[in-house]
């Protein structure tokens, strides 16, 4: 295995410095520019994480086109009855319990979290291709979209008066009742939040993990630490799965608590 240092390629661990380790391991997982386009004064520069985003996403149109061209009653093959079943959990233990009855106005937008989430997680666990969902930009999108459903939805089933009254609890004390206030306005943004740092977090931890178990390698400069390294690293590769596919569930699941709550707020 061979590490650049620059432009210079080192072939034996003592050429290795720990500092040039450990920034190739946050370069590996951070998003770099690879093709600059500015435009009137915008930087409109493609990026890493926005590439591989475009290939998950022709993936997801890809199946789902090919599964839409065979629509029955009952699906035929095991792509289509797979979805199916997907699909029926995400409405059956996702959004129907949370949303109650609003829950089909908004079936599409949690499927689409579900399957864009589930696909940029699990891109990333294919070696040499980036991970998405490892950057704070991309959750915060997701995260984004969630809040402004939490907003725009509150309102289209409340009204405007409506949603405001969702921040003053009944039957609160007139000397406490501003400080309530501020303390449901800031957890309106703080949710959101959450959910961002919430999946960032977990899908960049592991991945870290792993590179880091690789460059104990060449800052200890000792290859008897490799049978180690790769048992080591194929056990965390287990978990990983785990935790797409957790991660997964978990940013869906918490959105929808979060729209349900601003759709009904007296529950």
């Amino acid at each position: 295995m061979l590490l650049s240092e620059g432009s210079k390629k080192v072939h034996s661990l003592e050429d290795i410095e720990p500092i040039h380790v450990i920034g190739e391991i946050f370069h590996e997982v951070s998003d770099q520019v690879w093709i600059e386009l500015n435009l009137y004064g915008f930087d409109l520069s493609i990026t890493k994480l926005t590439i591989f985003m475009w290939i998950s996403s022709a993936i997801l149109l890809g199946i789902t086109f090919s599964v839409r061209n065979n629509l029955r009653l009952v699906p035929r093959g095991r792509l289509a009855q797979a979805l199916e079943a997907i699909v029926q959990f995400i409405r059956d233990d996702i959004v129907k319990p949370n949303l109650r009855e609003d829950w089909k106005g908004f079936m599409p937008l949690f499927c689409t979290f579900f399957f864009f989430v589930l696909m940029n997680n699990a891109i990333g666990m294919i070696p040499f291709l980036a991970n998405p969902t490892g950057s704070l930009s991309v959750t915060g999108m997701l995260a984004g979209m969630t809040f402004l459903t939490i907003i725009f939805g509150g309102i289209r089933k409340n009204g405007f008066g409506g949603f405001l009254k969702s921040f003053v609890p009944p039957d609160v004390p007139g000397f406490i009742l501003p400080i309530i206030v501020l303390a449901e306005v800031l957890g309106l943004f703080t949710k959101s939040f959450a959910l961002a740092i919430r999946l960032f977090a977990n899908m960049i931890a592991g991945h870290i993990v792993i590179l880091t178990l690789f460059g104990l390698i060449y800052i200890l400069q000792s290859w008897l630490l490799a049978p180690f390294t790769i048992v080591t690293n194929l056990a965390m590769s287990v978990l990983e799965i785990l935790i797409v596919l957790i991660q997964t569930y978990v940013f869906t699941y918490l959105s929808a608590i979060f729209v349900g709550m601003s759709l009904h707020p007296e529950h």
